[in-house]
C-alpha cells in the first residue's frame, strides 16, 4: 500500500492549480488508512521510540504476534532432530539449525521492547492535522513489560530434555563461525550458550539507556506512565531477587541471566552517555542489590558473595573515576 500511494504522489499528474491539494488529499487518505512512513533513523537505532517502526516483525498486534511466534517456537524446539539436517551431514550442524528457531522471537521481542517507553508520532510540518505526539498507554507499556520478563525465566529460556547431549562437537577440521551460539565449553556444544544470548536479547533491549531516558522523561510528564525505576525494580525483582527453586539446569540457566543483568547495570552506569539521573538509578540499583546480596539467605551462595564483591570494586571504581559529561546549551552568540 505505501508503494502505490508512493508512486500516486511521486508521478502523479494533476491539474496545475489543485496539484497541492491534491497531494495534500492523498497523504490525508493514507493517515486515514492508517498508513505512516518513518525512516532508517527511527527503526534501526538501538534504543528508537516508535512502536510501529520496527524492521522484521510480523502483524499488527505486537504481543499477539509474539505470543504466537513463541508457541511457534516451542513446538519447533519440542520437533527438533537431527532431520533438520541431510544424510551425511555432520551432527555438529544441528546447531546452526538451532540458532533461528531457538532465537525465532528476536524480532518481535524488539518490536515489543519499543512499546515500553514507546512514543506514537509522524514526521509533520506546520499547518499538518492530526501530528500530536502520543506515550503508549500505560496498560500496554506494564504488559509489554511483563511480557519480556517473562522472556528471562529459566524455563523459557532452557532447551528441551531432547535436546540435551544430543549435539556433538564439530568434526575434524571444521569450526563453528559466527552463525552458532558463542560457547564457553570448547570443543562440545555448551547448552547454556543459548540461554545467555536469549536473555542478551531481552536485557540488551529493556536496559538501553535512550529507553530508560524516555521513561524517566514520560513519568515525570505523566506520572501514570511507567518510569526508569519500575524497569530497573522489575528487573532485579524476576532475576537476582527471584526466590522461586529450579532443577539444576534451569538454576544454572538463572546464574547465568543474574550476570547479565549485573553487567548491563554497569555498563549503564558507568555510560557517559546514559545522563546523570539513569546512572544514578542504575548505581542506586547496584547498591540495593550488594544489601540484598549480603542477607543471610544468600550467605552460602558462591555466585552472591562474588557478585557483591565486584559491586563494591565497581563501586569504588565508579567514586574514583567517574563518567565526564556536560549538556551544554546550544550555540547562542549573536552571528553578525
Amino acid at each position: 500500500p505505501w508503494d502505490r500511494l508512493v508512486g500516486r504522489y511521486g508521478y502523479g499528474e494533476f491539474p496545475a492549480d489543485q496539484e497541492r491539494q491534491s497531494l495534500a488529499a492523498i497523504l490525508d487518505q493514507a493517515r486515514q488508512q492508517g498508513i505512516g512512513f518513518l525512516g532508517d533513523q527511527d527503526a534501526r537505532v538501538p534504543g528508537s521510540a516508535h512502536p510501529g517502526a520496527h524492521l522484521w516483525d510480523n502483524g499488527s498486534d505486537v504481543l499477539g504476534r509474539l505470543d504466537e511466534l513463541l508457541a511457534i517456537r516451542r513446538v519447533g524446539l519440542a520437533n527438533f532432530s537431527p532431520a533438520v539436517i541431510p544424510d551425511g551431514t555432520p551432527l555438529y550442524e544441528m546447531e546452526r539449525r538451532l540458532v533461528p528457531v531457538y532465537l525465532l522471537h528476536r524480532y518481535q521481542l524488539e518490536a515489543a521492547a519499543k512499546l515500553v517507553g514507546g512514543l506514537r508520532y509522524e514526521y509533520s510540518l506546520k499547518g499538518d492535522e492530526d501530528s500530536e505526539l502520543a506515550p503508549v498507554d500505560r496498560e500496554t507499556q506494564l504488559t509489554a513489560l511483563d511480557a519480556l520478563l517473562a522472556l528471562l525465566s529459566p524455563t523459557q529460556l532452557a532447551l528441551p530434555a531432547s535436546l540435551r547431549n544430543v549435539i556433538p562437537p564439530p568434526v575434524l577440521d571444521q569450526q563453528r563461525d559466527r552463525e552458532f551460539f558463542k560457547g564457553q565449553t570448547g570443543a562440545p556444544f555448551d547448552h547454556l550458550a543459548p540461554a545467555r544470548a536469549g536473555a542478551d536479547l531481552v536485557l540488551r533491549e529493556l536496559l538501553q539507556p535512550q529507553r530508560l531516558a524516555r521513561l524517566n522523561d514520560q513519568h515525570a510528564l505523566d506520572p501514570g506512565l511507567p518510569g526508569h525505576e519500575q524497569v530497573l525494580q522489575s528487573v532485579l525483582e524476576a532475576t537476582w531477587l527471584n526466590s522461586s527453586k529450579n532443577d539444576p539446569y534451569e538454576h544454572a540457566i538463572r546464574s547465568e541471566t543474574n550476570w547479565q543483568v549485573l553487567k548491563r547495570l554497569m555498563s549503564v552506569a558507568a555510560d557517559p552517555t546514559a545522563g546523570d539521573v539513569i546512572r544514578a538509578s542504575a548505581t542506586a540499583s547496584l547498591v540495593r542489590l550488594s544489601d540484598r546480596l549480603s542477607d543471610r539467605t544468600f550467605r552460602n551462595d558462591s555466585q552472591a558473595m562474588a557478585a557483591r564483591r565486584m559491586i563494591l570494586g565497581f563501586l569504588q571504581q565508579l567514586q574514583e573515576r567517574p563518567p565526564e559529561t556536560s549538556d551544554p546549551a546550544p550555540p547562542g552568540s549573536p552571528i553578525g
